[in-house]
């Protein structure tokens, strides 16, 4: 857009008003006649611009989980099993994708996820 030209002030144009038309027929659209402005006559003439000032979004990671979340896990996957015995293999490989997470935790593995570990049937002596 760098060729275009600001309809009102004559300076470069980098905001086009545009209306959005149905093309159904499949057909070539015509060329675009929408007026060009510059960005502060576009907000002039009441032209909703974002302001880009603000920079680009800031992305934050999740948190880590906690032996509470795993624990909160394995209790579906039981619960699973006990509906869906069918699904046993699935279960089990996700149980170890689990274990394999929970071992990136601080501290000492609670004895009550131990024991939901070994309920489905994944422990640590277990080759993945």
């Amino acid at each position: 857009m760098a060729d275009q030209v600001c309809e009102r002030c004559g300076g470069t144009a980098t905001v086009t008003v545009a209306a959005v038309r149905s093309n159904r027929r499949g057909g070539e659209r015509p060329p675009a006649t929408e007026p060009r402005y510059c960005r502060a006559c576009a907000r002039m003439v009441g032209v909703p611009v974002p302001d880009r000032s603000e920079g680009p979004a800031v992305i934050t990671e999740p948190e880590p989980p906690t032996w509470s979340d795993i624990g909160h896990h394995l209790a579906q996957y039981e619960h699973i099993l006990r509906e869906e015995s069918g699904l046993r293999d699935h279960v089990v490989s996700m149980a170890r994708q689990l274990l394999r997470l929970s071992k990136l935790l601080p501290g000492p593995m609670p004895s009550a996820v131990a024991g939901a570990f070994a309920r489905i049937g994944v422990s640590e002596t277990k080759r993945d």
